[in-house]
């Protein structure tokens, strides 16, 4: 829409109300697919991810027994996630945001599962 705007300042207000629109968007897309979990599940998600707690704490919110079995509910649900309903509307948000491709590509499936760290993670926290 912003190219079709000779001012500048009005094709950067255009830009921001779509980047708004959009954010609403992955909002309503990430809560719908947190939706579709067993209600402990999202909230371990929504805890550790998306209000940046520890999984320790996360877990003890969620009455989980242990670290290990928030572990093991953490990789469910995300497996759940990246092949639910949800899928194609989630992934498109994660691709718009473009340290997502880099990210994905440095996330070596097996180091992913194990640890939830990509190798550049992994290597950061070794050499440091």
């Amino acid at each position: 829409m912003g190219e079709l705007l000779s001012d500048d300042g009005a094709a950067l207000a255009f830009m921001g109300v779509e980047y708004v629109n959009f954010l609403d968007y992955c909002r309503q897309e990430i809560q719908a697919a947190l939706d579709t979990l067993p209600p402990e599940y999202a909230s371990l998600l929504r805890l550790h991810h998306l209000e940046g707690r520890t999984l320790e704490e996360s877990a003890s919110l969620c009455g989980f027994s242990s670290k290990q079995a928030a572990s093991e509910a953490k990789f469910r649900a995300l497996n759940r996630l990246e092949h639910g309903k949800h899928r194609r509307e989630l992934r498109e948000c994660l691709v718009a945001f473009e340290d997502f491709r880099a990210y994905q590509e440095a996330a070596k499936r097996d180091t992913w599962a194990k640890t939830g760290l990509s190798r550049t993670e992994a290597s950061a926290l070794v050499t440091s």
